[in-house]
């Protein structure tokens, strides 16, 4: 055989070999794929079954997220659970998690949010504040952060900064009605009297 020819045998069965490669891949995605939402569908129905079956549900939605770190809805459900059991290690492991897995910018922007929160019920308020923080370099018309800032102060004790957040956040909604239902700027507005009453300053 001469030489031409040995190369392209070698040639053909490399490509060979990747197509293969790449066929036993996707089978395994879509296999994954969909035993992920099956999972999914049994943690859910255990999770709102009335049951009390919170761990089983918990363990099948684990599972349904490792083999797909794309499932919303799994993710959805199991922080759901996480939630309710207080589990807030939890939340805040699994949203980190998912960042690394399935990055995507707004829901990367929300999951942020969540670890925020999780650190906040956690009493854990400076690592909440860099978070805010952090996001407000790039997000500087999200209302939520500057309540998120605006809860952090008001639970150190540091009021004038509290007031200073929730005003901030006060306006933006005022500037962008079509985001903010006047329910919302209702009750922000309640929150910052408070605020103002608990400051001494009326």
């Amino acid at each position: 055989m001469g030489k031409g020819k040995k190369i392209v045998v070698v040639a053909s069965i490399i490509i060979g070999a990747v197509i293969i490669f790449l066929g036993v891949c996707v089978f395994i995605s879509y296999r994954d794929s969909q035993l992920s939402r099956v999972y999914t569908s049994a943690g859910e129905e255990l999770l709102y079954s009335g049951a009390n079956r919170i761990a089983e549900a918990i363990s099948l939605l684990e599972n349904a997220l490792k083999l797909d770190p794309h499932n919303d809805g799994a993710e959805r459900h199991l922080l759901q659970a996480y939630l309710g059991e207080k589990q807030y290690l939890n939340v805040i492991a699994m949203q980190t998690t998912q960042i690394k897995k399935d990055p995507d910018d707004w829901k990367n922007y929300k999951r942020m949010n969540r670890i925020a929160e999780a650190h906040i019920e956690r009493g854990e308020i400076k690592e909440a504040e860099g978070i805010y923080e952090s996001l407000l370099t790039k997000y500087r018309q999200a209302t939520g952060l500057y309540l998120g800032l605006s809860i952090c102060y008001e639970k150190e004790g540091n009021l004038a900064k509290a007031i200073e957040y929730e005003e901030q956040a006060i306006k933006i909604m005022r500037d962008n009605p079509q985001y903010s239902p006047q329910t919302l700027v209702k009750r922000e507005m309640e929150r910052l009297s408070k605020l103002y009453r608990k400051s001494g300053d009326t």
